[in-house]
């Protein structure tokens, strides 16, 4: 049979085993914490990176049908129709919005609706866009 002082210092023998073990893991949890930042950080880079390409795909398409939509390339002659159609059918709803605005009359002018607008569809009218964003993203923050 253990007496006390044998069971003591057995118990304080596992006690700095747990202790040391705890520490060990608390080490490898902290390197793991720092490379889940990493990865989270990465994710977020490249999700802009994404986002840019995106808009560049977006503007290069937009170009090309500006200066195609009347003589694309087979392949596209699809795609520049579809274009042509929802501007025409933005521009018919942006129609129909005037007039109803104009039936509201003067109680319209509190109410202030955006619609896109195919005359502005052009690279100036896409700076001022911008600008105008950037700037109601600044007031936001």
């Amino acid at each position: 049979m253990l007496n006390f002082d044998e069971l003591k210092d057995k118990v304080i023998a596992k006690a700095g085993t747990v202790a040391d073990k705890s520490v060990e893991v608390a080490k490898v949890a902290a390197d793991k914490t720092k490379i889940l930042g990493k990865i989270a950080k990465l994710n977020t880079d490249m999700a802009k990176e994404r986002d840019s390409l995106r808009k560049t795909y977006s503007e290069m398409g937009k170009m090309y049908y500006e200066k195609h939509k009347d003589n694309a390339e087979p392949e596209f002659q699809q795609a520049c129709a579809d274009v042509t159609q929802t501007l025409t059918i933005l521009d018919a709803k942006r129609k129909q919005m005037d007039g109803l605005k104009a039936e509201l009359g003067d109680f319209g002018g509190s109410c202030d609706f955006e619609y896109y607008d195919s005359e502005q569809d052009n690279t100036e009218g896409q700076d001022a866009a911008a600008e105008d964003n950037n700037s109601a993203d600044n007031q936001g923050n």
